[in-house]
């Protein structure tokens, strides 16, 4: 699902190619199931909930 706050979208298959063309900006994070990429999921949350009240052109996204 697309969203025009900050929040982290979860890509898949289906709406990684339209993530790409609707924003200026996507920053993704590529992560799998182990113990360093749960912290890094739980910081990549943090930093979205922290840029909410700046002006952006950009999204937020984790692909698993």
């Amino acid at each position: 699902m697309l969203v025009n706050s900050i929040e982290v979208v979860e890509l898949q298959g289906v709406n990684f190619e339209l993530s790409l063309t609707s924003y200026r900006y996507l920053a993704i994070l590529f992560y799998d199931d182990s113990n360093p990429s749960r912290d890094l999921e739980d910081m990549w949350t943090a930093a979205s909930d922290k840029i909410q009240t700046l002006p952006h052109e950009c999204e937020m996204a984790k692909v698993k």
